[in-house]
């Protein structure tokens, strides 16, 4: 009877765990249809756009681990793929490569040290890593598949410090919101 007991209570926390995440899934796939144009640099080209959809992939990584944070930046990017895409799914193949490197970095350095300084260094390095992903990605895969011509130039002059600039606002905005999210998400 106690293990009956036990394998419900487990199982009502885990469809717990699930719902939360879907509607971190949700939020991060209406997050996606608030995307900035670099204005402020007119030199950049027009198709990189800032966003911080991967914020909500980013809590689901620091709540539920690296795992549960890495699959809301798939089913985000599969669900702006099959609604929205003007790229054929290139820009969301480049977005889960360089989005996942992101959350899974900054989520197993958190999962280690589970403290402010822990979220601080993984955002941090979550940001390095993202942005040299995003150098190579878009240099042998992303701009080939587009039809661009890969230079280094290009890749160093705009997608490093685009992916640089994501990195950090998506940082700054986490570390403003994240205790107040986590506490409404544990509570519910």
């Amino acid at each position: 009877m106690e293990e009956s007991k036990n394998m419900l209570r487990k199982n009502m926390i885990d469809v717990k765990k699930m719902v939360k995440i879907s509607l971190l899934i949700a939020l991060a796939f209406l997050l996606t249809y608030v995307r900035m144009p670099l204005f402020f640099l007119p030199f950049f080209p027009q198709y990189l756009k800032l966003d911080i959809a991967e914020l909500p992939a980013l809590i689901a990584g620091f709540l539920y681990g690296p795992v549960s944070g890495v699959l809301v930046v798939f089913v985000r990017n599969v669900l702006d793929a099959l609604a929205k895409t003007d790229t054929g799914g290139i820009g969301e193949l480049s977005n889960f490569i360089v989005g996942s490197s992101f959350v899974l970095t900054a989520s197993i350095i958190y999962k280690l040290d589970k403290s402010k300084k822990g979220a601080f260094r993984g955002v941090v390095f979550g940001t390095l890593v993202m942005a040299a992903i995003a150098v190579f990605s878009n240099k042998y895969v992303i701009l080939p598949l587009y039809g661009i011509p890969a230079e280094w130039k290009f890749v160093f002059s705009f997608i490093l410090p685009f992916n640089l600039l994501k990195g950090t606002v998506n940082s700054i905005v986490v570390f403003l919101i994240y205790k107040k999210i986590s506490i409404l998400l544990k509570s519910i």
